[in-house]
């Protein structure tokens, strides 16, 4: 355990520092844009999880049947033992066998916050100085 607390305590020092020297040479603007598209993803698949959980327990009655089946080709689960779909779970809530209304509500979602996020904003005009200093 303690080791384990270590080595991440390290790997986390080593990326605080490679991001300090390489962020004079990374464009930050398109940084923080590609971060935030990947937020939307994950927080669209907490969102369809917890609908998802939901439908589970019952609170949800409407488009529980499944709306597409990918199991044959992408599937979710730990003993198909793709690693790609547990990845895809894990980080984006990703389900091989979605419910109709968890999938709406993942579209849904992905849709207008991305809309809302990489919408053309226009520049602000900073205020005119009013008056000095010493005034």
């Amino acid at each position: 355990m303690l080791i384990g607390a270590l080595i991440g305590l390290a790997m986390a020092a080593v990326l605080g520092v490679g991001f300090y020297q390489g962020s004079p040479r990374l464009n930050l603007a398109t940084f923080f844009r590609w971060t935030g598209v990947a937020l939307i993803f994950i927080a669209a698949g907490l969102l369809s999880s917890a609908v998802h959980e939901l439908i589970e327990i019952g609170v949800i009655t409407f488009g529980t049947q499944p709306a597409f089946d990918l199991s044959g080709v992408l599937p979710h689960a730990a003993e198909s033992g793709n690693l790609i779909g547990q990845f895809l779970r894990a980080i984006f809530g990703y389900s091989a066998t979605p419910e109709v209304t968890t999938f709406v509500v993942w579209l849904t979602y992905v849709v207008v916050v991305l809309y809302l996020f990489l919408r053309p904003m226009k520049p602000v005009a900073a205020a005119p100085a009013t008056g000095s200093a010493t005034a």
